[in-house]
């Protein structure tokens, strides 16, 4: 399956618009890819969907979001509901609230197990 990653720093905001960077639009056309949008926080969702309709705009097929921290303030589940994006990962680094539960299209991912993986590989060193 054909993939394309971004993240904040492939996209720039200019009087407004949203915008690829020059290599991403110069780069193989992601026309029928899957993209993952991978950014830290998802406040609003106001970014996170515009980035998602560009990226339709451009021909994308699918789009997936990955997100760390979601904060899911003023609307913004029923924003992601409505929205193109397929799923939106967050983890549980903020406690949501109820709202959310009903949004089939947010997966929330613990974190808990990772981070102690990762300390007790840490602490065999």
């Amino acid at each position: 399956m054909p993939l394309l990653k971004i993240n904040n720093k492939n996209l720039f905001l200019r009087e407004g618009h949203f915008n690829f960077q020059r290599n991403l639009n110069s780069s193989k056309k992601h026309e029928k890819l899957t993209v993952v949008i991978i950014d830290d926080i998802i406040d609003t969702a106001k970014t996170a969907i515009n980035a998602c309709d560009l990226l339709f705009e451009n021909g994308a097929k699918k789009i997936i979001g990955c997100f760390a921290h979601a904060v899911l303030t003023e609307g913004a589940v029923e924003r992601i509901e409505e929205s193109g994006f397929e799923k939106i990962f967050v983890t549980n680094t903020v406690q949501l609230d109820a709202s959310f539960e009903g949004c089939k299209k947010i997966s929330v991912l613990p974190v808990d197990d990772i981070l102690c993986e990762y300390l007790k590989n840490f602490m065999k060193k």
